[in-house]
């Protein structure tokens, strides 16, 4: 019809060319049943798509429900937007979806049996971010200490920031990043001590070779004989009569060790070091550390340095005298050191240090609030 035009059934419009064109829009458009084309200006015309249903009133109402044509008795339907959802026991009512809330899955693989997806990644949001919801959607923000790279969300090395102060209000402090944030650790052969706590030096001999640790805090898992006990496995011991100069076990084999008990839960270790016996061929070449917090109980950890999965195996003796020492750039906080040999020249014989300091109440490596030490809180 000629300079007419059906107001109130808008549902899309186009630019086109010419009338053609905007028939051709209809037709691709399953709810449109007319359109109201407009005059040509530069060459362009606009083309209203209508449908069968009142859009500014009855019989869908609400910015969110739209109305389609067919399906029902009616003639119509109500349907909401993309990312809205008709209220319970409402048709008519949409009210938004929280899609953080909800298991909406991007599946590529889904069961088809049970409906879930194999990965379990609810609302397509990226590893290291969170869901946030929105109006007829939802977003993905980077979680704290994560920043957006692309479509991903990275991690920030704090230690190279240019602002960073956390690490550089105390001396022997070094930064150590870690995912989504960092922590301030004192410098190997340092130690925190003290409330509040500050990097004490922490590199003293802890008494094997001195004797401050009595015969009865040194154990292992065999002696060769009486005259090979735990409690000669101390540095620099000397082939005397019948003390021959270290501990040796009664059998060769990655089962046997070393133990020394510190007494003290508090003792902060960071170094230790190994000799074979005294003006004889026997010598451990590689070994493995242990260590326990208590002397009370026996759950044994595995030493390794930091990030690391497999245990850290330390280089020990080329010759029977020489002291090998190792610092320690994980420092450990414990009260049971065991020496693990696995590697030997000859047989199995040691003589060993350990290097560090008592601290007496200190917070271990993390930034969790403990009522017996002073914390710096940094996330």
């Amino acid at each position: 019809m000629a300079d007419k035009r059906l107001p109130g059934h808008v549902i899309r419009t186009e630019t086109v060319v010419n009338e053609g064109g905007c028939r051709v829009k209809c037709f691709l458009e399953p709810n449109c049943v007319s359109i109201n084309v407009g005059p040509a200006v530069g060459g362009k015309r606009s083309c209203e798509l209508n449908n069968d249903c009142k859009i500014n009133g009855e019989p869908c109402p609400g910015e969110n429900n739209l109305c389609q044509v067919g399906f029902t008795d009616k003639r119509y339907r109500c349907v909401c937007r993309d990312g809205y959802k008709h209220r319970e026991h409402s048709t008519d009512q949409c009210e938004d979806i929280d899609e953080c809330k909800e298991d909406l899955y991007d599946c590529q693989e889904a069961n088809t049996e049970t409906k879930s997806c194999p990965a379990q990644r609810p609302h397509r949001c990226p590893q290291n971010s969170e869901c946030a919801n929105e109006p007829g959607s939802f977003r993905c923000d980077c979680k704290n200490g994560f920043v957006k790279d692309g479509a991903a969300c990275i991690d920030i090395d704090e230690c190279q920031s240019n602002e960073l102060q956390w690490c550089t209000h105390k001396s022997n402090l070094e930064c150590i990043n870690t995912p989504g944030s960092f922590r301030c650790e004192c410098i190997p052969g340092f130690a925190r001590h003290g409330k509040p706590w500050r990097c004490k030096e922490c590199q003293d001999a802890l008494g094997m070779e001195n004797h401050t640790i009595s015969d009865a805090r040194i154990s292992a898992s065999s002696e060769r004989t009486v005259s090979y006990r735990a409690f000669q496995g101390r540095l620099h011991l000397k082939n005397d009569g019948d003390i021959r100069g270290s501990w040796a076990s009664a059998r060769d084999d990655k089962n046997q060790w070393l133990q020394v008990d510190l007494g003290n839960p508090n003792t902060s270790v960071t170094g230790v070091a190994t000799q074979g016996r005294d003006n004889h061929d026997w010598w451990v070449i590689k070994y493995k550390l242990q260590y326990s917090k208590l002397s009370t109980s026996m759950e044994l950890h595995e030493y390794k340095e930091e990030y690391e999965d497999q245990s850290k195996e330390f280089d020990g003796n080329r010759d029977s005298d020489t002291v090998v020492r190792h610092n320690l750039t994980k420092p450990i906080t414990a009260s049971i050191i065991r020496f693990q040999p696995t590697e030997w020249h000859t047989h199995i014989s040691m003589r060993v240090e350990l290097y560090g300091c008592f601290t007496g109440n200190v917070c271990l490596p993390s930034f969790t609030v403990s009522p017996m030490c002073s914390v710096l809180s940094i996330k």
